[in-house]
């Protein structure tokens, strides 16, 4: 018995030598003031599977440029043995990057990769028409990567409001911008959101509901119908893994 655990613990036990070569390999290339040589250090030490590895990546995703972040954010794809932790790294640097589009778009991609669930909440935060677009669209993809049932009340909420700005158009807008525009009046500010929220809508709207099916398998025409059907559903409802 004691021979076959001391076998179990060598498979799982990682090999701490090498490990610790990739990492002062990489602390010795990381001194390097080329961009694109930091960017290869993170590469190739992202291909080391380790929690330290995991560690070191996360610290990556706040610091530097951004295509140094971007490789950080990418590397998570290689660190399979511990996807909660990378999911949670991942997460946590949302926030901070958000003014860095490319970075947060990419982090995004990559909890969209990892499925992890745990991720599904910080994801949903990107959903608000406060974020920039590109990234409101890479947190509706990767929801449907995810595939959480927390995701669905938001998903269908942001449908509904989707549909709405689809639907403004001068003075037969909804809700805000209801008695505004018009063919004689409205200004061009007006006229200007608008079409800010047509071309959101126009974008958004196949991600948001193609991201509903994925998670529900289950197709509705609109808002409306989503919510009938997740009314009916939600109490007893399970996604199919």
């Amino acid at each position: 018995m004691r021979t076959l655990l001391i076998v179990l613990a060598a498979l799982v036990a990682p090999d701490e030598p090498e490990v610790n070569a990739a990492l002062e390999k990489f602390k010795t290339d990381y001194k390097n003031k080329d961009l694109s040589a930091r960017v290869a250090a993170v590469t190739e030490l992202s291909k080391t599977q380790h929690d330290k590895v995991l560690l070191k990546l996360g610290a990556l995703l706040v610091v530097d440029d951004k295509d140094v972040r971007i490789a950080a954010a990418k590397g998570f794809e290689e660190q399979k043995e511990n996807k909660k932790k990378a999911s949670l790294e991942l997460a946590n640097a949302l926030a901070p990057n958000v003014t860095l589009i490319p970075v947060a778009v990419t982090i995004l991609e990559e909890l969209g990769l990892l499925q992890e669930e745990a991720s599904a909440p910080e994801v949903e935060k990107h959903f608000a028409k406060t974020d920039p677009l590109d990234i409101q669209k890479a947190a509706v993809m990767a929801a449907g990567k995810i595939r959480s049932a927390s995701s669905i009340d938001p998903l269908i909420k942001l449908l509904k409001e989707l549909e709405l700005e689809a639907q403004q158009n001068g003075g037969r807008g909804a809700g805000r911008m209801k008695g505004l525009g018009g063919k004689g009046g409205g200004g061009g500010a007006v006229k200007s959101g608008n079409a800010a929220d047509r071309d959101r809508a126009s974008e958004l709207l196949p991600s948001v509901r193609g991201s509903l099916g994925s998670i529900t398998k289950t197709t509705c025409q609109d808002a409306k119908e989503w919510e009938a059907w997740w009314n009916e559903h939600k109490a007893g409802f399970k996604v199919e893994r």
